[in-house]
């Protein structure tokens, strides 16, 4: 064949193709039009991931009965969202949940250290809905709900058989609207009812003190200002004359993984913080990260039940490394690494990935620290406005 003809075969064949994707592709929008006119699209990718030896249409052919025949209006993405969610929950973790984009979004404004509600921290424990510790300066606290609270009724709705996520948005709620909570409370076991008006709750997460030499540094949450706080806390307090400090962890729900490391490197010259063991048992040693600056100073940590993850990380590695004596009662027990994903629409899962271990190689979850001096303190005392661990802390640290 001439090349002036082959030239013109090829010229011809391109433009066909052309022509054709143009169509494709006009198809394409025209179906987009289609859908935003009520088209119902059909559901794809049925088997992408499906496991081998479990039947997923079983799942389509429920949706597909459900979108037939259901006599109110099957919404696809709430009905993803819920399939999901039930999905997350057969793993029977309480850290691992599934947020909806709205969710996703007051997950991160209280890493950022403002949220509109009440102010406390819940876990699920032993099936009950605990008060890990209500945040510093909150409604909650103010309103006289404290760590290791059990809520049996939210607005007197049970709680028994209410997921986490579930407690948490109905806790949750615009300032100036009110929520009401039915507490159990231990030893009495007495039930208290409590009406909370929901309002912006702005974290503080540090606070410094100084008495006779003695720099106290309380920390409410492991948040994203939490770090260079203790920083310019330590420094502060240094230059005021402190030789000598308390850590006061109680209270603290936890946070950032990263920000238990870094505080507990300004009081660790070297050494190992903790440990990440993942679900194969490999473990990953994570020590110091920042440079010691008051390495050699005198340390009591105080915990409480309130006390849990990141601020367990900071009492095991203070007290494995033997730098600080724990003072207090048993911490929460709270030891797991959770993943935050963020999904392609705004929703998002958090995903319990690993355990956290002390540097000794203590298993923290579900245990908790021990502290080497043992001081209660009761409800009366809380009542009373007596601290009678942070007296014996204060003690301790001038001996």
């Amino acid at each position: 064949m001439p090349t002036r003809t082959r030239r013109i075969a090829f010229f011809i064949l391109y433009m066909v193709a052309a022509g054709a994707l143009y169509f494709y592709g006009y198809l394409v929008g025209h179906g987009n039009l289609s859908y935003e006119q009520g088209f119902t699209p059909s559901i794809v990718n049925r088997d992408l991931g499906r496991p081998a030896n479990v039947d997923f249409n079983l799942f389509w052919r429920a949706y597909e009965s459900l979108r037939q025949k259901y006599i109110g209006t099957v919404d696809p993405q709430e009905f993803l969202y819920g399939a999901i969610r039930g999905s997350v929950a057969s793993l029977n973790d309480p850290y691992t949940i599934f947020l909806t984009p709205e969710e996703s979004k007051d997950f991160n404004q209280t890493l950022k250290g403002e949220f509109e509600g009440i102010g406390i921290e819940i876990a699920l424990r032993g099936n009950k809905l605990t008060v890990i510790a209500p945040l510093d300066g909150s409604p909650a606290k103010t309103a006289g709900i404290r760590s290791g609270d059990v809520i049996v009724q939210i607005n007197n709705e049970r709680t028994d058989e209410m997921t986490l996520q579930d407690a948490v948005s109905k806790i949750r709620g615009k300032s100036g609207t009110s929520v009401e909570l039915s507490i159990e409370r231990t030893p009495e076991r007495e039930i208290k009812k409590f009406t909370i008006v929901r309002n912006t709750v702005e974290i503080v997460p540090v606070k410094t003190d100084l008495k006779e030499k003695v720099g106290i540094i309380t920390i409410s949450e492991f948040g994203e200002k939490t770090v260079g706080l203790v920083r310019e806390g330590i420094q502060s307090l240094t230059r005021r004359g402190a030789d000598r400090f308390i850590l006061d962890l109680r209270d603290n729900p936890g946070g950032f993984l990263e920000g238990a490391i870094d505080v507990s490197s300004f009081f660790m010259s070297d050494g190992v913080v903790v440990i990440e063991q993942d679900k194969a048992g490999k473990r990953d040693e994570r020590g110091v990260s920042q440079r010691a600056i008051a390495a050699k100073a005198p340390l009591i940590v105080l915990v409480n039940q309130g006390s849990a993850s990141a601020a367990e990380i900071v009492a095991g590695a203070l007290q494995d490394n033997a730098r600080a004596k724990i003072v207090g009662t048993q911490t929460f027990g709270k030891g797991s690494v959770q993943e935050f994903e963020d999904l392609p629409d705004g929703s998002s899962l958090k995903v319990t990935v690993a355990l956290w271990l002390t540097p000794k190689g203590n298993t923290i979850n579900e245990k908790g620290i021990t502290p080497d001096t043992v001081v209660e303190r009761t409800n009366a005392q809380l009542d009373a406005g007596e601290d009678p661990q942070f007296e014996r802390a204060l003690s301790l640290i001038k001996e």
